[in-house]
């Protein structure tokens, strides 16, 4: 669901804010969009994602 290397996760469409990366939902890795693509702050990693409607 996700690949990490070094600084860099890429994922499909995101990530959770505030949810420890190895305690992401698999299907917001897939899903999750739009809290985000919104968030105003840093993540643990520097996220790579697609899900381009």
């Amino acid at each position: 669901m996700s690949w990490i290397a070094g600084d860099l996760m890429f994922v499909h469409a995101g990530i959770r804010p505030g949810v420890p990366l190895e305690r992401q939902d698999p299907n917001d890795l897939i899903w999750f969009r739009d809290e985000f693509l919104y968030l105003d702050g840093p993540l643990p990693k520097f996220v790579i994602h697609g899900h381009t409607p």
